[in-house]
């Protein structure tokens, strides 16, 4: 005759319908503690690093107006990373002088790169010794996982209360910012997301997931 430890053993383990989504949840806990535990160190290495000064050879100049570096009205403004393709096509083009005009354009090229090289050079070791580089790293790294997990959680579909709860707590950090007001961010994420997806299913589908992060965030306090 079967004992009570042998009847035990028998009988089926029941798992819960969303484990897949508490399990999930608590990935995006995790996540969301690391992004916490890194943006401090984020803002304590930015506050730290000294601001570089930019270099005057960069300022746009009236000169090179005429000259044919921009257009428009960009004096004063200053070349940056996504100018450096142009700059090497001038450097290229008039490496070669026909004209005194073209050693110019050659020569103010030449001074912007590496200006730009030498600013690059400063900023990057400036963000190693205050710890800025790292930092970002670590945050944005945090940042990502966070991102990547609710991207799986969202394509999950809760078929309890329960699981629709845990779902809309692990995303409720997506939806909600402390230093606003609860109701205006979530309205304003549901215009948002109406005006791209029209009144339809996905945005009545939006307007479920208002009452679900709201419930969620009366259940976290």
């Amino acid at each position: 005759m079967p004992n009570k430890t042998s009847r035990a053993k028998a009988e089926p383990i029941h798992q819960h319908p969303d484990a897949g989504i508490f399990a999930l949840a608590e990935q995006c806990a995790a996540a969301v503690k690391a992004i916490d535990k890194a943006m401090p160190v984020f803002d304590q290495a930015e506050a730290r690093c000294r601001h570089v000064a930019t270099p005057p050879v960069i300022i746009r100049t009236e000169k090179d107006k005429q000259l044919g570096f921009y257009v428009g009205n960009r004096a004063g403004t200053a070349y940056g990373r996504e100018d450096v393709p142009i700059l090497r096509a001038l450097v290229r083009r008039y490496s070669i002088a026909h004209a005194a005009s073209d050693f110019d354009v050659w020569q103010r090229a030449c001074d912007i790169l590496e200006a730009l090289r030498d600013l690059k050079k400063e900023e990057a070791r400036e963000g190693f010794e205050s710890g800025l580089t790292e930092a970002t790293r670590s945050y944005y790294q945090a940042q990502d996982a966070y991102e990547e997990l609710t991207e799986r959680l969202a394509r999950m579909v809760a078929t309890t209360m329960e699981g629709a709860l845990a779902k809309a707590r692990a995303m409720r950090r997506t939806f909600i910012d402390d230093d606003q007001d609860l109701g205006e961010q979530i309205a304003g994420k549901l215009k948002e997301h109406m005006r791209r997806l029209g009144p339809d299913e996905d945005a009545l589908a939006i307007s479920l997931a208002h009452d679900l992060i709201q419930l969620a965030d009366k259940a976290a306090a």
